[in-house]
This record gives C-alpha cells, structure tokens and sequence, in this order.
C-alpha cells in the first residue's frame, strides 16, 4: 500500500484501528482480555510479523491504551520491543518511506516511547457498556430515510451550520439489512444493502421485491440518536423468498465486525 506519512495515523489502517479500539474499550473486560479481543479483529497484523501492518498495530494500541489510561504489559512490551528494536523503521523503509521521513517517525515514536515508561502500571477506571447494545435495525427490515439532490441529512451537524426547517426532501434512499449481530456479545453490527437508486416515493410491496436494484452490502454500526435525527424509518420487511434475500443472504456471515465502526454511507454527505 506504501507509507502515506511519517504520524501514527497517516494510513487507513492506523485510522480504522483507531475506531475498532475505541468502540472495545467499552467492554465491560479486564485489559488483557481487551487487547485479545482487539488481536482477535486483526488477527495477522497481530500475531504476523511479516504483515505489513504489525508493527502499525502495536505502536497504535500502545497509543492508544496510553490516552486512555489502560495499561497492558504485554502490550507495552511489544511496542517498546517494535521502538527499541527499529522494526517499525525497517517496516516503514520497505513500503518506501524516505530516510528524512523515517527519521521524523522515530522523533514520534521516540515521545511514544516515553509516555508508554511513564505510564503507571495500572488503568484507571473507565466507562463501560453494562449490558448488550440493543438493535435499531431488525433483520430483513427495509428502511426509507429522505433525501434532496441523492443525498441524506446529516445528524451530526449542529443547527448552528444546518438549517432543517429549510431542508426539504425530493426522494427516498432505501436500505435492507441482510445481516446482524453483536461483536463479542455486546457492539451491535449490520450488514446493509443500499438501493442503487434514489425513489421519488417509497415503493410498494411489488416494486421493492422485484424491481429495485440494490448495491453489494457493507457493514457498520448505528446507534439510535442518528437514526432518529435522519427520518429512517422501516416500513416493511422483504419476503423469505425474494430476489433480495436470495441474492445477499448467502454473504452474511455471523462475526466480531469492530473495525469499521462509520456508520452507513446512507447517513453520510
């Protein structure tokens, strides 16, 4: 894929794990099974040195744990090892880094390293889920939300920079959950399919089994306060034997989905 910059966090993977720790550390787990449950989600870049991406996930998790007080000594072991040993440098030359932009790596790998010494050997307490995440979506639902120009509202802005009163929708997205479960027992995942094309007006039981086109599923999470403030709403499930379920079933598999925790394209601008 090749070294995007000299930060932590210049490459996808970096970004994404980022996301996948940070949606683990809400388990009600002690530390050590918290980084288990974390090596379970990227198994290889984990536990194989030659992937690419292993030394990017240790130094990543150590960073982590280290903004949120949560200390692994098997963790800082492993980072402190990847640091003094310059393997991250050798990982980071091989995808094509610079020897300039190597040397601006180890400055910040070098203040990592200080902080992950410093850290004292204990975490501090943290907030944690006390039970498992309920569903927003039910399995085989289909969900309209509105839309104006193709595009959704975004929950996420604030009234300061969106105006709602004055958004007024021209169309309907449409999306089918063909997949559902909980990483680890308790983080709520979907597979979800979207229609390939915006509706002027939400189809009838007829149109929606056998004439919308619908796009490959992805997965992702959402929690209930975006998917009220959207307008989503599920307004009937797709039959047992429908093209749909025929077409996307088959690819829905049950797992611990953590690392990609954005939410649908369908709230997205």
């Amino acid at each position: 894929m090749g070294a995007w910059g000299t930060g932590l966090y210049s490459g996808d993977f970096a970004a994404d794990l980022r996301a996948a720790i940070a949606a683990v550390a809400r388990l009600p787990l002690d530390e050590e099974r918290l980084v288990d449950a974390i090596c379970e989600a990227e198994r290889s870049a984990a536990t194989n040195p030659a992937d690419e991406d292993h030394t990017i996930f240790w130094l990543v998790l150590a960073d982590q744990f280290e903004k949120r007080g949560i200390f692994s000594r098997r963790m800082r072991e492993m980072a402190l090892a990847i640091i003094n040993d310059r393997r991250d440098a050798a990982a980071m030359q091989a995808l094509g880094m610079k020897p300039a932009d190597t040397r601006k790596r180890a400055g910040k790998l070098a203040e990592l390293r200080a902080r992950l010494l410093a850290q004292p050997e204990f975490s501090r307490p943290r907030k944690t889920i006390t039970e498992p995440e309920p569903y927003v979506f039910q399995l085989f639902g289909v969900y309209a939300y509105p839309t104006r120009g193709g595009k959704p509202i975004n929950p996420y802005l604030t009234p300061k920079y969106f105006n709602r009163a004055e958004w007024h929708p021209d169309g309907f997205g449409l999306m089918l959950i063909v997949g559902c479960g909980r990483a680890f027992d308790y983080l709520a995942w979907y597979h979800a399919a979207r229609a390939a094309e915006v509706v002027s007006a939400v189809p009838d039981r007829e149109t929606l089994v056998g004439d919308i086109r619908w796009v490959p599923p992805a997965y992702g999470t959402c929690s209930p306060r975006p998917f009220s403030q959207n307008g989503a709403h599920r307004y009937r499930r797709v039959p047992g034997q429908s093209a749909a379920h025929r077409t996307f079933l088959p690819a829905s598999r049950a797992g611990n989905r953590v690392r990609d925790q954005r939410y649908f394209h369908c709230w997205q601008h």
